[in-house]
């Protein structure tokens, strides 16, 4: 471990929005990662209503060893949540994730590793899931979305706070039941596949879930687009897309790994959908529009995505 490491300012900023029972072990793993104790863990409330508000406060106060800013603003969408976190963080580098995931111990340190000696990095770490969770609304206690428990062979695969401070238990717990999405792997195929210079489709990494990025990189690309609206989806990769543009570089980390605790939602397709055609109703580029054909499943992976992009013509 380089020395140096240990001097980078970092801002952690988590936006949280009505998924306290995921939020609750997303906390706990935070605790226990390396270079925690330096770094500024900012959570941004986005007008939850499910009791995530007095848990924050009371966290906070329970944990003063810990630096943690908690901001509570009235619902107003992802990336108006972001760019607040953004506004009130001190450090020069910032992580970017979900309330719905648990760090692994070498998550923040890993970031700042892959930043040494760049300003212009955009690093994405790799994000395993745990698709046993999806259907249980409270992964800690096994209880369903649809208010019922979940049967035996379910149930044994609950994730509990004491699951998640034990590290040997974690890592069992980790064993058995992570996995990579099909789009976190097509993501890593196609950094594998384009090489570390080629970058004009590499922005598809942007993934909000675990990102990172130099504070006054973003500051002068201004944030992320407010106008995405309240819609889940794409404010992430329409980030990257513009960072591209800059002249930002795409790294894809193995070691600064989270892991998503799935969850269920219906609308998903749908929700994703308005925000990808307001995406590429922004941009008009060949590469976002053909976008839609991959996450319509009319292109097996995203290699075949760029190309496509390539036989077209190429982006810009």
């Amino acid at each position: 471990m380089r020395n140096n490491v240990f001097h980078v300012p970092v801002s952690l900023i988590v936006i949280t929005y009505n998924k306290l029972s995921r939020l609750i072990l997303t906390l706990e793993s935070l605790k226990i990662a390396d270079y925690i104790e330096k770094t500024e863990v900012i959570i941004v409330d986005d007008g939850s209503d499910d009791g995530t508000k007095e848990y924050l406060d009371n966290f906070k106060v329970r944990n003063q060893d810990l630096n943690i800013k908690v901001i509570h603003i009235a619902n107003s969408g992802r990336s108006i949540a972001r760019n607040i976190g953004i506004m009130k963080s001190t450090g020069s580098l910032l992580i970017f994730m979900d309330d719905d995931l648990l760090v692994s111990k070498e998550f923040i340190i890993s970031h700042c590793r892959e930043h040494e000696g760049s300003e212009d990095l955009v690093v994405h770490g790799r994000i395993y899931s745990f698709p046993v969770l999806k259907f249980m609304g409270n992964p800690a206690t096994g209880k369903l979305y649809t208010g019922e428990i979940a049967k035996p062979n379910l149930k044994k695969k609950v994730l509990t706070p004491d699951i998640v401070k034990d590290s040997l238990l974690l890592k069992e717990y980790i064993y058995e039941n992570a996995r990579l999405s099909k789009f976190e792997n097509d993501i890593y195929d196609l950094f594998n596949f384009t090489g570390n210079e080629d970058s004009y489709i590499r922005w598809i990494g942007s993934t909000g879930g675990n990102i990172s990025i130099q504070r006054k990189k973003i500051l002068k690309l201004e944030n992320f687009d407010l106008y995405m609206g309240k819609n889940w989806g794409c404010e992430d990769l329409e980030l990257g897309f513009r960072a591209y543009l800059a002249g930002c570089k795409f790294v894809y980390s193995t070691e600064a790994a989270n892991y998503h605790m799935n969850h269920y939602r219906e609308d998903f397709k749908e929700i994703h959908d308005i925000s990808l055609n307001y995406f590429i109703r922004k941009h008009r580029e060949k590469s976002i529009s053909m976008l839609k054909e991959y996450f319509n499943e009319n292109l097996t992976n995203l290699i075949e995505w760029k190309a496509a992009v390539d036989k077209a013509g190429g982006t810009l």
